[in-house]
């Protein structure tokens, strides 16, 4: 941004959020490829294993020709939506080079990523995409000191992440005993469109809130929503990347028939994630705006420093991450038929709240629909769970939430009672932001560990032994 202002960094955002919307087309078939995996890794059946693979990769690679289509509508629509501010060449042009890495993923990359994350190796493609993120950040600092245009930086950009797939691919063809001569079959992959609500509910949840400020607010504030997107979706990440091995492990407990030892290990899960989320999200949710007050210091073409959205935003992707912990089951014995309606409800509200609520309360409104969204689907999968897989008669789940607001009220009397020491909406470096960050870390981590010694003493001892 401080090279190429608030209006490219809103572009790029926008034109990122329209470029994923191809993702529909997947219709959830990804998050099905991946419950399908679990039963013939866990019986090391390669023919069966080489038959979802060839599956796969045939519906990927027929994605990968539909992104080349609706690229070339994009290039022909999206700059109209945008003319005031750029030409048409800029916007189209740009279009097309950050469509490179979305072409790439689904052509080479995705049944491998979904591959080694069914058998707990994502660890693999972490590793890489880090290390892809981490050259492309030393290659774009070189190029715009040496004053590239934007498009230069992108493109280079895309290079990068091509290579990503690839590496990915290649990986998987060494590790894995795939029979490439098999044919595809219609019904390797079962409940193939049943995942689809899940699916489109994600896309919503991800999408709305940029493509309502591209079509009704100036781009600069499609920049400030990113900004503030781009630190919420990086800790959602983390906690969201920590429990994809996870998911394979509940998968493969499931594949083998083994429900009370899934039973087991989700309710030890269930403790130390809602731990987690309680104590990460508080952190951000205090810890967002100073953070972009310094990420944002020498850019004065918009308003960056809203306290509000940032604690609403945070509360709402905290909330996701809640929601997670319940999902993680659904997505690991393959419920997709069962849930698709709460799905489909959840995506509702999120336009609906998110649109009217833009209306009187601008970037608040949007935080505003999606965590309203969020606490309806978490609730209803929570009690699905309970009921319908683990057959419990009471919602154990409850006692958890009532710990994670205790947590949070006491968070919220120290943070008012002593708010000149944890409350600081403006830093002027990020050795100022760190100390912040050590202070409320120190005092959320303290609270958070009272409350649980007292209500769950067993699982904090045993969580310490191990």
């Amino acid at each position: 941004m401080t090279y190429y202002g608030s209006a490219v960094n809103g572009l790029a955002a926008s034109v990122t959020q329209f470029l994923s919307f191809i993702a529909l087309a997947e219709c959830g078939v990804g998050a099905v490829v991946r419950s399908a995996f679990y039963k013939p890794l866990a019986e090391s059946d390669n023919n069966k294993l080489s038959i979802i693979v060839a599956s796969s990769e045939k519906f990927f690679r027929k994605i990968a020709f539909l992104l080349i289509l609706y690229v070339m509508v994009l290039v022909c629509v999206y700059p109209f939506f945008v003319k005031e501010t750029f030409d048409y060449i800029y916007s189209a042009t740009l279009v097309v080079i950050m469509s490179i890495s979305f072409f790439a993923q689904y052509y080479f990359g995705m049944t491998s990523r979904l591959l080694l994350a069914s058998d707990q190796y994502g660890f693999i493609f972490l590793t890489i995409q880090i290390f892809s993120l981490i050259l492309n950040f030393i290659i774009s600092l070189i190029l715009m000191h040496l004053g590239a245009s934007f498009h230069l930086v992108r493109l280079a950009a895309s290079v990068i992440f091509v290579v990503q797939p690839v590496a990915v691919y290649v990986y998987v063809k060494k590790k894995y005993s795939i029979d490439r001569t098999v044919k595809p079959q219609k019904d390797a992959i079962p409940q193939k469109w049943n995942g689809f609500a899940q699916h489109l509910a994600a896309i919503v949840l991800t999408s709305s809130g940029v493509v309502i400020l591209s079509v009704g607010a100036p781009i600069s504030l499609v920049s400030v929503f990113s900004v503030y997107s781009l630190v919420v979706m990086g800790v959602k990440n983390l906690v969201d990347s920590a429990t994809s091995s996870v998911q394979a492990y509940f998968g493969n407990l499931y594949a083998q028939n083994k429900i009370d030892e899934l039973k087991d290990a989700f309710s030890k899960f269930q403790w130390q994630m809602h731990s987690l989320v309680t104590i990460v999200f508080l952190l951000t949710a205090v810890l967002i705006t100073p953070f972009v007050s310094v990420y944002t210091k020498n850019i004065t073409d918009a308003n960056y420093i809203v306290p509000i959205f940032g604690m609403l935003f945070s509360a709402a992707w905290g909330m996701y991450c809640y929601r997670l912990i319940y999902n993680i089951i659904i997505l690991a014995i393959g419920h997709y038929r069962q849930t698709q309606n709460s799905a489909f409800v959840e995506a509702v509200l999120n336009i609906f709240i998110s649109l009217v609520a833009f209306i009187f309360w601008g970037l608040e409104g949007i935080a505003l629909g999606v965590f309203i969204a969020m606490v309806y689907r978490t609730i209803y999968l929570a009690k699905y769970i309970t009921k319908e897989i683990f057959r419990e008669k009471h919602f154990f789940w409850v006692k958890y939430f009532i710990v994670d607001v205790v947590v949070l009220l006491l968070f919220g009397g120290c943070q008012i009672l002593l708010k000149n020491v944890f409350i600081v909406n403006v830093v002027d470096n990020f050795f100022d932001w760190s100390f912040l960050a050590l202070k409320n870390g120190a005092l959320v981590v303290l609270l958070s560990f009272i409350i649980n010694i007292f209500i769950f003493k067993k699982n904090v001892f045993h969580f310490y032994k191990s």
